[in-house]
């Protein structure tokens, strides 16, 4: 009898003590399989359809040739996507099978590994210039959207550099003869002879807002002298044309651009 007693108060704390979590924290450990059950009763799934991808009011499906609806983890073109049990193409933070997982706008994995605040801070500063790039690339002809939000993490260190976080110019650019435009003075460094950085004072372009420090990354290389750039799709052939037309002094800038597209996943923001 004191057995059952005991083993008694033992089940009751226990509930207890799951009661005493908060919603916010159970929700968050839930895994996407879970969660997909609970959307299912929310939304339709599709009818077969056409092979590739299919938005459907307002969510995007992935049909293989056969005209099946593609579930869990897929690859397209080497980049790799989760889909849901209802076939819903997983976007932002998700967690499968225990593990952290970020998935682009797109619903190409970008991360795995902890979740951070740090991690968090970097892809939402790299989901900020992709969603501009995107805006803007194809209209100007530049299609390699990696190289361009690697150059925007080297130039503005992760958006945290006065330049870019007071006057939301991300890519370092100089006024040049041709802005009308704010500026302002500000030290910097340049490598005129290889393996010697000199520390001198220059103009930079001025913004008024993330958008616009954006598209007038866009504007600044839309000359002649940039326009080995257009409809380029390799990244290394992006940044060494580039770097000889002026844009940067660096003897290392291709390589330290190159190790950012790498280590971040970028290409899984290119659109092809």
């Amino acid at each position: 009898m004191h057995y059952l007693k005991k083993l008694f108060l033992m089940l009751l704390i226990a509930v207890m003590a799951v009661s005493m979590i908060p919603a916010g924290v159970m929700a968050a450990e839930q895994d996407a399989e879970e969660l997909d059950e609970a959307e299912a009763s929310s939304y339709e799934v599709p009818a077969k359809g056409t092979h590739g991808f299919k938005t459907i009011n307002g969510k995007r499906y992935y049909y293989k040739k056969d005209g099946r609806l593609a579930t869990g983890w897929t690859r397209i073109n080497n980049n790799r996507y989760y889909m849901g049990k209802n076939g819903i193409v997983r976007t932002g933070w998700r967690r499968i099978g225990g593990k952290d997982y970020y998935f682009n706008f797109r619903g190409r994995l970008v991360y795995k590994g902890t979740r951070t605040a740090a991690k968090e801070k970097q892809l939402a500063f790299i989901e900020m210039i992709a969603a501009g790039v995107k805006k803007h690339g194809k209209k100007y002809n530049i299609l390699c959207y990696s190289a361009v939000i690697g150059q925007a993490i080297l130039e503005s260190g992760w958006g945290q550099s006065t330049l870019a976080s007071k006057y939301y110019n991300y890519f370092g650019m100089k006024c040049g003869t041709l802005w009308k435009g704010r500026s302002v003075n500000l030290k910097t460094k340049e490598e005129y002879t290889p393996g010697t950085k000199t520390t001198i004072y220059d103009n930079f372009r001025v913004y008024k807002s993330s958008a616009a420090g954006i598209k007038g990354y866009f504007e600044f290389i839309d000359t002649a002298r940039y326009a080995n750039l257009k409809n380029v799709k390799n990244p290394s052939v992006y940044l060494k044309n580039i770097k000889k037309d002026g844009y940067a002094t660096s003897s290392t800038y291709v390589q330290s651009v190159e190790n950012l597209i790498k280590y971040n996943n970028l290409k899984a923001y290119d659109p092809y």
